[in-house]
């Protein structure tokens, strides 16, 4: 009983470290684009999706949920951190009734992409939660309609969520229950309205990075899945040796868990989708691998490794007894790290207060959301433009790395006949801004900050 109240209190203080990041993080571009479009109307929501990628669920959902607190950062994060905490409680659910098994709650709350993504307004913490829903039904119920209705709810959150279908054929093929082919036809009919909004999405949404092939990908992949003591953020891409090792584990434990016959229609799909997603990535495109991609992979893994830990091997006690320690130390290092300002946003903070009230503030490609955001911290009343001006208010600054001629001719006519003061700011890889410097020759001056230049007139 002790040991219990233990866990339960231990429990607590990770969630109220979770709320207290909420508080204390700076947002983002993505989070900053998720409260652009929330604030909108049902209609200019879907009109705003029009223009970047993905279903709309979570962006209708957040908007009637924070609309009675005016969009504030702290409530949309909240939802996230809720979805979190829910998916443990089901999770709990899932141990108790299908493996007769205790499940560790706090140590769930340790993972850093849990951590991570309690304290962000994004759509990945909902996919935690519908997802985890999923296997509840899939696994335990196995309701016709609650399948379809979460698996319809992952359809609508993200295209990724696709990924689960794989897991429903599966459990058809080891048990036979036709409603798990039903629930996969039924979802797919449901999905068509939101095709239809997926279709018309601009292609450059899809394949705004390159694909290449690199072996370490692979590596980082299975690492941010557990925990990772040697990566300040989940997603850094170094040092190479210790994710390595941590990668190492988390497939050795998979592959273990291989030899258990009653979860063997878990990990196959498992596997399948991995296998999958490699091939899209290194194939056709990449679509965030090694990074976001984990999500859709990372409730299965809980599954498999705590299975792992509670089942048959005396060893699993001392491996889950490390884990532990470094679920501990790189969940701190991921919420102590939002305490720190964006390299970024204190850089653009530099530069605007040269401007003058009446300067007009222009940001070259990306990072527009974010420089707004650092105006109004900074109390400036400027109005901030978004160049090149072909992308009106597409917030998908990475889609377009060319500058268009009627982009070049607009700089040369607004800006060679306006007496107005104005500033230009645009980060120095920008394929963009880099072009557009060569036709600065205004009487301004160039500078720059971190990794930002401008020029001001």
């Amino acid at each position: 009983m002790k040991y219990l109240k233990g866990q339960n209190l231990f429990s607590l203080l990770i969630i109220f470290l979770m709320l207290f990041s909420s508080l204390i993080k700076e947002p983002w571009h993505d989070e900053l684009y998720t409260k652009y479009v929330v604030q909108k109307s049902g209609k200019d929501i879907l009109n705003e999706l029009k223009k970047d990628s993905g279903p709309p669920l979570y962006y209708f959902l957040i908007h009637y949920l924070t609309f009675p607190f005016k969009f504030n950062f702290f409530f949309i994060r909240l939802v996230s951190l809720l979805s979190i905490i829910f998916s443990g409680y089901f999770l709990g659910k899932i141990f108790k009734k299908c493996f007769n098994m205790a499940f560790p709650f706090y140590f769930y709350l340790l993972f850093p992409l849990v951590s991570y993504y309690s304290a962000e307004g994004r759509n990945y913490s909902l996919v935690i939660f519908l997802s985890t829903l999923f296997f509840y039904e899939a696994l335990l119920k196995k309701r016709f309609i609650f399948l379809s209705l979460y698996l319809t709810l992952l359809l609508y959150t993200h295209n990724l969520s696709f990924f689960f279908i794989t897991y429903l054929l599966f459990f058809y093929i080891y048990t036979k229950n036709k409603d798990y082919i039903l629930s996969i036809i039924s979802s797919l009919i449901l999905y068509i309205p939101v095709f239809f909004i997926i279709k018309n999405q601009p292609k450059e949404s899809i394949y705004w990075m390159k694909h290449s092939f690199d072996i370490k990908k692979f590596f980082f992949f299975f690492s941010n899945l557990g925990p990772n003591l040697f990566e300040n953020y989940i997603y850094d891409f170094k040092p190479f040796i210790p994710a390595l090792i941590f990668a190492f584990l988390n497939f050795i434990l998979i592959i273990f868990v291989l030899r258990e016959k009653d979860l063997t229609s878990l990990v196959v799909p498992f596997f399948i989708n991995l296998l999958a997603l490699f091939f899209i990535c290194f194939k056709i495109i990449n679509i965030y691998f090694p990074s976001r991609s984990e999500i859709f992979f990372f409730i299965p893994f809980v599954i498999l490794l705590l299975y792992f830990f509670g089942k048959k091997l005396k060893i699993s006690k001392y491996i889950f007894i490390i884990y532990l320690i470094t679920s501990i130390l790189s969940s701190t290092i991921v919420i102590s790290s939002f305490s720190k300002p964006l390299e970024h946003r204190t850089a653009i903070s530099k530069i605007i207060m040269l401007a003058k009230s009446d300067t007009e503030i222009y940001l070259i490609g990306p990072l527009y959301l974010t420089t707004n955001y650092a105006l109004e911290r900074e109390s400036f009343n400027n109005p901030l433009k978004q160049f090149p001006p072909s992308q009106g208010e597409h917030i998908g600054w990475y889609y377009y790395p060319k500058l268009k001629q009627e982009d070049l001719d607009w700089l040369l006519r607004e800006f060679s006949e306006r007496d107005k003061s104005f500033l230009l700011i645009w980060i120095k890889s920008d394929p963009i801004g880099n072009e557009v410097k060569k036709y600065l020759n205004f009487n301004g001056k160039f500078g720059s900050v971190g990794n930002f230049d401008f020029y001001i007139k």
